[in-house]
C-alpha cells in the first residue's frame, strides 16, 4: 500500500503543479510547450483549475488510497474523457494539460502494491 501512497502523494504534487502554472501563466505555459497562444486563454485557465482540483482529490486519496478507491475510478474517467475524441491522425494533441497527467499516470503506476 505504501507504492500506492507515494504514487497519488507524487500525482497530487504533480496535478497542482501543472494546473497552478496553467491557472496562473497559461500564455506562457503554452509558449514553453510549443503551442500558439490562443486569442482566449479561459479555455486553459479553467483546464488549469479542474487539474488543481484533481490534486487536491489525490491528495485525500493519497491518505488512505483503499477508503477512497471510487475517486480513483472518477478521476479516471475525467482524465480518459478529457481526451479529444475521436483522435485526429496526423495531428498533434490540442489540450497538453489531460494528456501529460494521462501519461504520467501510465508510466508511473506502482508494480510493488
Amino acid at each position: 500500500m505504501a507504492g500506492w501512497k507515494r504514487f497519488f502523494v507524487t500525482a497530487a504534487a504533480f496535478n497542482v503543479v501543472v494546473g497552478a502554472t496553467f491557472l496562473v501563466a497559461a500564455p506562457d505555459a503554452l509558449a514553453l510547450l510549443g503551442f500558439a497562444e490562443p486569442p482566449d486563454v479561459l479555455f486553459h485557465r479553467l483546464t488549469g483549475l479542474l487539474v488543481l482540483c484533481f490534486g487536491a482529490v489525490f491528495f485525500v486519496v493519497s491518505r488512505a488510497p483503499e477508503r477512497y478507491r471510487a475517486l480513483v475510478l472518477i478521476a479516471a474517467i475525467g482524465k480518459l474523457g478529457s481526451w479529444p475524441w475521436p483522435p485526429t491522425p496526423g495531428r498533434p494533441a490540442r489540450y497538453p494539460i489531460p494528456h501529460s497527467s494521462s501519461l504520467w499516470a501510465i508510466s508511473c503506476t506502482p508494480r510493488d502494491s
